[in-house]
């Protein structure tokens, strides 16, 4: 019994799935409607736009430092951040500083509460 859970994770694993619920967005969802949700569903995506609310034109190595998230996942979330549209830097490769475009993130976290609450479709 074992030994075949054992295969379905194995199987699962090469699929890129951890075992757990799979989660996708539907594509009902209006785009900048997805991307509020993408941005605010991990847990270092929000503390990162946290700091950077707080701490505008901060570093790469300011932004792991103040969000307390190892270098690696703050990194990744802000590569995440930059593609959804809002996080954006000045500067030129490590001189890099990052900001929030808080007018856009607040739009489309706005949008994504109405679409939630069934407001717009």
């Amino acid at each position: 019994m074992n030994g075949d859970l054992d295969d379905v994770l194995s199987a699962a694993a090469k699929l890129g799935q951890d075992g757990g619920m799979p989660t996708r967005l539907t594509p009902e969802l209006p785009p900048r409607v997805a991307a509020a949700h993408k941005a605010v569903s991990s847990t270092a995506r929000v503390l990162v736009l946290r700091y950077l609310m707080a701490h505008p034109e901060s570093t790469r190595t300011e932004i792991a430092e103040g969000s307390e998230q190892p270098r690696g996942s703050a990194w990744f979330a802000l590569r995440e951040l930059e593609e959804l549209g809002y996080a954006v830097h000045t500067g030129t490769g490590r001189s890099y500083r990052y900001s929030i475009d808080s007018e856009k993130l607040r739009r489309d976290l706005l949008e994504f509460v109405e679409w939630t609450l069934g407001g717009s479709e």
